[in-house]
Formats: C-alpha cells, structure tokens, sequence
C-alpha cells in the first residue's frame, strides 16, 4: 500500500508544481449515442465517462450488452454550472470518492444536488508521505506497479472497493465513482464492474486506457507546466504517473492470479462480496 499512496502523493505534487487542472474537451470518439442521448464532458472533470462505454453500451461475451447510465467513471469533480446542469439530467443519486482526506481537503468535490456523498478510502492515510523523486521514467513505471499490485493485497483497498461496489449494487439511481485522475482506484474498480457486467478483456483493457485519450489535453499541460519549471528530464520521469499503460493494469491481475487465482474469488473472497451483491450488479450492469 506505500507504493500506492506514494503515487497519490506525487500526483498531488505535480498538481501543486504546475497549477494544472481537468479541462473539457471534444468527445474523442464520437458516435450515435443511447440510453442517456449523450454522456456529457464535462468542463471540470474531463475524465469523466460512463463506464458502460459510447452507442449501444459495450458487447458482452454472451451477447447483449453492458447498460449505460448507470455507472459514470470520472476524476476529482470540480465542476462548473453548466457541469451541474448536465449532470441534473443524469438522475445521479450517489458519488463515491476513493481518496484519500488529504486529497479531498486540498481539492473538494463540488456538491451535486441530490446525491449523496460517499466516501471509501481505498489509499488509507497518507498525509504526512512526502513526494517521491524519480530520476528516470522506469522508476516511476515500477511505482505504479507496485501501486497496481497494493490494490489487490491491502486489506484497507480491498475493504474500500468492496464498500464501493456494495453501494453501487444497492444505489437508486446513476452513480458516479471518482479518485483525483480517475484513472488508478478508478480504473481498476470500473475493471471489475465490467468483469462483472460479462464484458471480455480486450473491452475492459480498451476502457482502462481511454484515460489517455480522455485526459489527453490535462495531461500534456501538465507535462508542459513541469518542463517549464523543472526540465526535460524531469517531465520524462513522472510522465507515467500522469497517464495509464497496460502493464500498471496487468499488474493488478498477476495479484489477483497470484493471491486468490481468478477475478471471481477475488471479487467474493478478497473483497468479501456475496453472491447477491455480485447478481445485483450484474443485473444493473447489463442491458
């Protein structure tokens, strides 16, 4: 679990060092869109998606396909009024936030009227981590695998999860669930709901990386911010704490393959969901 809160830290250092915050941008994939019209991007959160993918929802293994509207990925929410009016139409009753209190003391979410606030730790306490120094690209790759890797074997990650799931299964309506990138605690957990909803792989590893192309604007401007103030060199060194790769994500399921052998009896066994929580999300999950 160090290595992961040491990643909130110097993502959080990075923020401070370059004033860089999420900006909206174009839809990178735009298509005919369902069951809601649009999903919206949003000025304030621009990793914000909905975890059931553009169009029809994304193909399950079996055939149909996972629902949309019912879960929405994103990143720290500082939204803007014109934010606030499109998430009005998304009738969202909860957000789940996977920070740290350190990390939503420097940076709040913005109320969304009429859902409620909740918030599952999955980093633990880390306020008092300094900022960790990389001197190449590679260390900064080990960190996050590391980090990937602490999110399947902390009992505090997989206490956290577990409760984010819970609340989804039980949820009224849309829910949103959030980290600061919306990338790392939220990508592995929107991972698991699509494991969950039947979607295959190669779906779920698309998913996970289309931070890097969501984000793409806030990304490079951080890494323009940290060139200027810091150098070449040091902008290529953090730059993969700023995006995803595949092997952060696969590291996660060399833990899960190594700790309880399938993404099932971790989902049962490692998070301690039951068969009902599991079916409950399966049935949201699926249109």
């Amino acid at each position: 679990m160090f290595a992961a809160a040491l990643v909130a830290a110097a993502l959080a250092g990075v923020v401070a060092t370059t004033g860089c915050t999420a900006t909206g941008t174009a839809d990178p994939t735009p298509v005919a869109h369902v069951q809601p019209a649009t999903t919206p991007r949003l000025e304030g959160a621009d990793n914000f998606r909905d975890v059931g993918g553009l169009g029809e929802g994304y193909r399950t293994t079996d055939g149909g396909h996972v629902a949309r509207g019912v879960v929405y990925r994103s990143n720290a929410l500082t939204l803007t009024d014109a934010d606030l009016a499109a998430l009005a139409k998304l009738d969202v009753t909860d957000v789940i936030d996977l920070r740290t209190t350190p990390e939503i003391e420097a940076k709040p979410d913005t109320e969304i009227p009429g859902a409620t606030w909740v918030h599952d730790d999955v980093l633990g306490s880390v306020a008092s981590l300094a900022t960790p120094t990389f001197e190449t690209a590679a260390e900064a790759e080990a960190l996050m695998d590391g980090a990937y890797e602490s999110m399947v074997t902390s009992a505090d990650a997989r206490k956290a999860i577990g409760a984010a799931l819970t609340t989804i299964a039980e949820a009224k309506g849309a829910v949103i669930v959030h980290c600061t990138a919306g990338k790392d605690r939220t990508g592995w957990t929107s991972a698991l709901l699509l494991h969950i909803a039947g979607a295959d792989q190669q779906t779920i590893d698309q998913n996970y990386l289309l931070t890097n192309q969501y984000s793409r604007a806030s990304i490079s401007a951080a890494l323009k911010g940290m060139t200027e103030t810091s150098g070449e060199a040091t902008a290529a060194a953090y730059a993969p704490l700023l995006g995803v790769q595949q092997s952060f994500l696969d590291a996660s399921y060399t833990a899960v393959g190594e700790h309880y052998g399938s993404v099932d009896a971790y989902l049962t066994e490692g998070l301690g969901l039951s068969k009902d929580t599991i079916e409950k999300l399966r049935t949201k999950l699926t249109a």
